[in-house]
């Protein structure tokens, strides 16, 4: 069966008709969950022939928290696609649908389009099913399939990183991906960054919070690309040109947003250098006397503390015993209940005891020993510019992430961002249809340069923040999408 012969890109994958210059569409599911994404028998690979109705939208609304704590982060992507579902293909209790007992939440997605038969093929968003909702309209049954993208699957995840010393975050990201089992079904991260960490751990801690920090330390942003491709673009990343937008492109509905909405004229950053403290002393105590029963397996997580600080533990030992009497003064079982951890130690540890005695004990004693690591001296760098707040009033852009460790380094941001946020920054919202070229060439991030004399933007740099596509009739030939752009700026 050739790739792009009539099967693939006629009825059967890209929708009902065929014709050139029509959005041909494809939502693929791997249904069987072997990610070979071949259909069950007697069915066909790709439900856009049943979609009638498709949304999708990707990346963030704002450039900045309105409430001045920093930099909006890219929010999960959704797409939502209405299917006819009047013989219950859908239906998850129907056993006569060709795909039960498939039909469940989890199930990887590709969803694409293609410019006519013979045109360009894009990408559009990769994810897994979220939720498929039965809809009603009159007669007609329907369902809403909700697919969210890589970024669901970080928030749905906790990890437990131990102590990493001299690591990039470019490294750094890594070891949240690998500790959130990303799948190779979305192959492995394209990260760069600038900064370097003398330490940094994540233990227990939710995968996509962990990688905002990081975020907000370097200055950069995280996306699942529409591919499924994890990247973590750096405050120095560049992105060549790859095409110009004039204003005769465009639907006439563009909105450009007031300019000092970006406007931000006091920077606050804040700093937290690390020290390794060679205390070794207790950082965690068990204040209590549990009984342990015979064959029984006591779990614990210890967290860390050091004067005011929840630190990260180095060179711990563990010091436990275990007797037959809750005051110890009985017979010593320490020997049969061996104590064992989790060797991804962070601000806390994973503690296991297991009574091999053959007897009912008591743990009189469980505690952690060691060194600190911890930020002693918090600093604030800043910067401000008063004709720009005697303009547009005083506003103030903070940013504040445990893992910025360089007090140098945070002056060189507040002046960067001081110098491109004092003065108004256009950020306009734009749309096409009928463009495919245009609609669905770019991804977040992505570098354009756009022309709009009737606003004086003049062939201006901006880099896409926000992806919207939508429908406009049932077969999907018709598409209105709307890019959300923000300034393009790189630090050098």
């Amino acid at each position: 069966m050739a790739r792009y012969g009539t099967f693939l890109y006629g009825a059967e994958l890209y929708g009902a008709t065929p014709t050139e210059n029509f959005n041909l569409w494809q939502f693929r599911v791997d249904w069987k969950g072997d990610l070979s994404y071949s259909p069950p028998s007697n069915t066909f690979n790709n439900e856009a022939v049943r979609m009638i109705g498709f949304s999708s939208q990707r990346g963030r609304d704002y450039l900045l928290r309105p409430d001045g704590r920093g930099f909006e982060h890219y929010g999960v992507g959704e797409a939502v696609g209405i299917f006819d579902n009047a013989d219950g293909r859908y239906d998850p209790w129907n056993t006569s649908s060709p795909l039960y007992p498939y039909v469940k939440p989890g199930k990887f997605v590709q969803i694409k389009v293609k410019n006519g038969t013979s045109g360009s093929e894009y990408s559009v968003m990769r994810g897994t099913i979220q939720d498929i909702q039965p809809l009603s309209r009159g007669k007609n049954e329907t369902v809403r399939i909700v697919v969210h993208d890589g970024l669901q699957w970080l928030r749905d995840r906790s990890i437990e990183k131990g102590l990493q010393s001299s690591q990039t975050i470019a490294q750094c990201i890594d070891h949240i991906l690998a500790g959130a089992d990303w799948p190779a079904e979305w192959g492995s991260s394209s990260v760069s960054s600038v900064d370097s960490l003398d330490y940094w751990w994540a233990w227990k801690q939710n995968a996509l919070d962990a990688i905002h920090q990081l975020e907000d330390a370097e200055l950069g942003v995280f996306i699942h690309d529409k591919d499924g491709q994890p990247n973590f673009r750096g405050r120095n990343y560049t992105y060549e040109q790859s095409s110009t937008v004039a204003q005769d492109t465009l639907l006439s509905d563009m909105v450009l947003p007031q300019p000092w909405e970006v406007v931000r004229n006091r920077i606050e950053i804040y700093s937290y250098p690390k020290i390794l403290d060679p205390v070794n002393t207790t950082l965690w105590q068990l204040r209590d006397t549990p009984a342990i029963a015979n064959g029984e397996v006591f779990n614990v997580d210890a967290i860390f503390s050091y004067s005011t600080w929840r630190p990260c533990g180095s060179s711990i030992t563990f010091n436990h015993t275990v007797n037959t009497q809750a005051d110890g003064l009985g017979t010593d079982m320490t020997a049969s209940c061996p104590l064992t951890y989790n060797t991804d130690i962070g601000d806390g540890a994973e503690i296991t005891i297991t009574n091999n005695y053959g007897s009912a004990g008591y743990i009189t004693l469980l505690r952690a020993v060691g060194n600190a690591i911890y930020p002693p001296n918090q600093t604030v760098r800043k910067n401000n510019n008063a004709a720009s707040a005697a303009a547009y009033g005083p506003r103030t852009l903070i940013i504040d992430s445990r893992w910025q460790e360089d007090s140098v380094v945070a002056q060189d941001l507040a002046d960067f961002l001081l110098a491109n946020l004092k003065d108004p920054n256009a950020t306009p919202i734009i749309r096409f249809e009928g463009r495919p070229t245009y609609q669905f060439y770019w991804d977040l991030y992505d570098r354009l340069v756009l022309t709009i004399a009737a606003k004086g933007i003049t062939s201006v740099n901006y880099r896409v923040g926000k992806i919207e596509h939508e429908w406009l009739s049932q077969n999907g030939v018709s598409v209105r999408t709307t890019f959300k752009l923000e300034p393009y700026w790189v630090f050098v």
